[in-house]
């Protein structure tokens, strides 16, 4: 999602990670999800994600498009090890 691109509102939520798009409609009908200092009434309502001003729950969300983690493997640690598998549920 680019910030120029209009998103329907409960998909840019559910992208956030704070629920799928039937939580956010129920969010919106129970009133405690606003934009721009409006309240919500539609769950459709399009929003540019990185310019607009998203609240849930009286708590600004931050939009962002990608998250980047960085994995590190310890040394001799290996998922091919059967034990080490199954202890992490590989296996």
């Amino acid at each position: 999602m680019a910030e120029k691109e209009r998103h329907r509102l409960d998909k840019v939520l559910t992208h956030m990670g704070f629920g799928t798009r039937k939580e956010i409609k129920k969010l919106v009908k129970e009133k405690r999800v606003k934009v721009n200092g409006e309240l919500v009434r539609d769950p459709g309502l399009h929003v540019f994600p990185g310019r607009d001003y998203i609240e849930v729950d009286g708590e600004a969300m931050v939009y962002r498009q990608y998250i980047y983690l960085m994995l590190t493997q310890l040394p001799h640690f290996s998922l091919k090890n059967p034990v080490i598998s199954r202890h992490c549920g590989f296996g």
